[in-house]
Formats: C-alpha cells, sequence, structure tokens
C-alpha cells in the first residue's frame, strides 16, 4: 500500500497503548493486537487490478483522507486516478474513464480484502475470534463505510481501536502528534469511535511517542498480551503454506510448481531450487531471474545484479522480513521475495520449515536462537 517502512508496527504499539487506556479485559486486547499486525495482509488482493485502475499515488491523495468525510475521500479517489505526469487535458480524460471501472470494482476489491485477511489470520496461528473481526476492516463508526455492514457498537472493540490507530500512525508521520489528535478528534463520531478518539485526544503525546531512532520490533514484541503464541511442527507448515499462497496474489510469473488452487500443467524443464547448506536463503533465485525476469519486470542492470544475489545466496525466501540482504541486493529483494518459494521443490519447502521453526519461536519469545 506504500505505507511508511513499519507502519503496521507502529500502529500495533499506538493501538496497544489505546487498548491500556480504555482498560479492556486481556482477550480484547489480544483481538486488538493480532488484528491490528493483520489488518492489511489482505491488502494486495486486488493490487493487479489497482495498478491498472489508479495512476496517482493511493498513499499520498486516498490513505490520509480514508477516515475523513465523503467528500475527502471522494476527492482522495479522483486525485489518485490519472497519471499524475499527464496533460491537464489527458489526466481529465483518464479519470473519465477509471472513475466507472473504480466504482464497479470497489466493492468486491474491498470485500475480498476482508476475506483475504480473515483467511490469513486463521491459516497462520491467530486466535480463532481474530478472524471474524475483519468483515468490519472498513467500516465506520457512522455507518458509512463501504461495504456497509455494521456501525456504531455493532463494530467489535478491537477494531474500532485499530481504525484509530491506523489513522493516527499514518497522520503522525505525515504532520507530527499535534496534527494526528487534531485529526483524530476531528473525526470521532463520523469515522471513530468517540470514546476511543478521546483516549487519544486525552492522551496523544504518550500514545503516539515513538522513537525514531531505531525499529519497534521489540517494543512490540513485549506488547504481546499473555499467554504468547508461537507456532511448531504442522502449526508452523500451515502458517508457511499460507505464506505461499498469499504470495501467490501477486505473482505473475511461470512457475516449476502449482498453488492448491491452480489446474496442472505440463512439469518445467526447469529443476527445483535447492536449499544451501548454511542459511535460510535461495539460490533458486538465480533460476528464477535467468528465466523469468523480463516477466518480474527488472531492468537490464537489475537483473545483472539479481544473478550476483543469487550467486552469492544472499536473495531472501518468500519476503521475510526477519531476514536482511545487504548492499546492491537489497534493493531489489521486495521483488524477487515471494517468487522464490515458487521454484523450490516440495522437500525444500519442508527443509526451510524445519530451519524457520526455532527461529520463529525465538522471534516471538524475544529470545536468541
Amino acid at each position: 500500500m506504500g505505507f511508511p517502512f513499519e507502519h503496521g508496527l507502529q500502529t500495533t504499539v499506538i493501538a496497544m497503548r489505546l487498548a491500556d487506556r480504555l482498560d479492556v479485559d486481556r482477550e480484547t486486547a489480544s483481538q486488538t493486537y493480532y488484528a491490528c499486525l493483520l489488518s492489511h495482509a489482505g491488502c494486495t488482493t486486488e493490487a493487479h487490478v489497482a495498478a491498472k485502475v489508479f495512476g496517482g499515488s493511493m498513499t499520498t491523495h486516498l490513505n490520509p483522507r480514508m477516515y475523513g468525510s465523503t467528500s475527502d475521500v471522494l476527492s482522495g479517489l479522483l486525485r489518485s486516478l490519472p497519471d499524475p505526469d499527464r496533460a491537464a487535458p489527458v489526466r481529465a480524460l483518464q479519470t473519465a474513464r477509471r472513475l466507472p471501472r473504480m466504482a464497479r470494482g470497489s466493492r468486491p476489491a474491498l470485500t475480498a480484502a476482508c476475506e483475504v485477511a480473515a483467511m490469513l489470520a486463521d491459516q497462520t496461528g491467530a486466535p480463532t475470534s481474530v478472524s471474524g473481526l475483519f468483515a468490519h476492516l472498513t467500516e465506520r463508526w457512522d455507518g458509512h463505510g463501504p461495504l456497509r455492514r455494521a456501525k456504531g457498537d455493532q463494530i467489535s472493540v478491537p477494531m474500532r481501536i485499530v481504525h484509530v490507530a491506523t489513522d493516527a500512525a499514518l497522520q503522525r508521520h505525515l504532520g507530527g502528534s499535534g496534527h494526528a489528535v487534531r485529526l483524530v478528534r476531528d473525526r470521532a463520531g463520523h469515522a471513530f469511535d468517540p470514546e476511543v478518539a478521546a483516549r487519544l485526544d486525552n492522551w496523544g503525546r504518550e500514545i503516539l511517542a515513538l522513537d525514531e531512532s531505531g525499529s519497534v520490533w521489540d517494543e512490540v514484541l513485549a506488547l504481546e498480551p499473555s499467554p504468547t503464541l508461537a507456532l511448531a511442527g504442522v502449526a508452523m507448515s500451515r502458517a508457511l503454506a499460507a505464506m505461499g499462497r498469499f504470495s501467490d496474489l501477486m505473482a505473475r510469473l511461470p512457475r516449476c510448481g502449482r498453488g492448491p488452487h491452480q489446474p496442472p500443467h505440463r512439469r518445467s524443464r526447469r529443476p527445483p531450487g535447492r536449499l544451501p547448506e548454511q542459511g535460510v536463503t535461495a539460490p533458486s533465485t538465480r533460476i528464477r531471474v535467468s528465466a523469468g525476469s523480463r516477466s518480474a519486470g527488472l531492468r537490464g542492470s537489475e537483473r545483472a545484479v539479481a544473478r550476483r544475489c543469487a550467486a552469492r545466496r544472499s536473495a531472501p525466501v518468500a519476503g521475510c522480513h526477519g531476514l536482511t540482504v545487504g548492499g546492491e541486493c537489497g534493493s531489489i529483494a521486495d521483488r524477487l521475495a515471494g517468487r522464490a518459494v515458487h521454484a523450490m521443490s516440495r522437500r525444500s519447502v519442508v527443509r526451510i520449515a524445519s530451519m524457520l521453526t526455532p527461529i520463529t519461536q525465538a522471534a516471538i519469545s524475544g529470545t536468541a536462537v
């Protein structure tokens, strides 16, 4: 969605501080925590459609207005439709052509985003009560959400907290804490639950205080309500499979393997990738780049860099953000992430699961491997 780096983590910190000020019970706090972490998990579901409809930046024009008035939201949508570098008459024509398509596709896209977020919550091991929360992901306190599913107290408390935290985190990034508090106050009773908004209004400085010099990752781990969750065995395999299916939502490349819901096809002549003897990396990316680099959207110079990354075995598997890459490889790693898993054999995926289990458990518990 183009949000700032660690936006999801920062939003979770703010949401948990709001939950603490609201004095919610442990179950509500747990639901808030996991719902906030997964709130944007389904946003790439219709990204290939959005890329054709929106020529401008939704991050710049729409996201800051998403919880504003109806006119604010419409203004943001219209500004996001045309290509910004085109002449005014061309932009006007693009807006007129793209607006009907956006109107037709917005409801199915938002519905799909809610459903995918719910499925990923269930499959990645979140508490069973979390997946049902995402039905109200796009709702508003005044009932004027795009899907018109609920309003007021019909929206669950965790999701009401997530709505305020999401907007506050973005507005803080754009204009500072004072700007964020003012907008949330103005939107109370409209997009937001007045009680949740009042907590931010009263304790905005404390709730929005974040360390800009480093990551909030450790704080997010420390905020997880007890008992903390850990994945192992079958649960870990199920979560990894869900991540692979999630990457399928974006991947447009020819693949060696097929997803569980895709029809079979003739086996590729390319050999399956193999894991290196050390480290959780994917030399199979070298196969992907050499055979499908044009489909990957990489320029000639980037293809050469990707091949060097693959030769050094430094490309990440399935976009695992806990494993970093350095230098020139890091600049295109995200564009290759999610694709390498398709070039690996079933046996390799099983080996990845067994290797990641202690790493994930340590990340959740905050201990060293």
